[in-house]
């Protein structure tokens, strides 16, 4: 007897939930924005040259895209694992989360730093 063709096999992997590609994507939009600033600070300290600012600009800008998409997707997922009841999910949304507010408050601590400098 044939049986009706499906788009998963019985013995293949089940396709991830949306909520928890978006958790996903939010712990791993932190470690890229961790790895591009120190490649670009190691790499440009290293060597510095005057008229290189507009590295400084492009890294900056990428790395508040990359820390918007971290927090929106970690929203989305830890709502997504709240609404399927799973705890993975919710852990992996929680560390995204976790993980990009403390880059946000090193980055907002260390701006505060350079200006109270005189």
């Amino acid at each position: 007897m044939e049986q009706p063709a499906n788009d998963e096999s019985e013995t293949g992997e089940k396709r991830t939930h949306w909520s928890r590609q978006a958790a996903r994507l939010s712990a791993a939009s932190a470690f890229g924005c961790f790895m591009l600033n120190c490649v670009v600070n190691q790499l440009m300290l290293k060597d510095p040259q005057p008229g290189r600012e507009w590295v400084w600009l492009t890294v900056n800008i990428v790395s508040s895209l990359m820390i918007g998409l971290g927090i929106i997707s970690g929203l989305v997922g830890l709502y997504g694992g709240i609404r399927q009841k799973s705890a993975d999910t919710i852990g992996i949304a929680v560390i995204g989360l976790v993980l990009h507010g403390g880059i946000l408050f090193v980055a907002l601590w260390l701006r505060a730093a350079l200006k109270a400098m005189p």
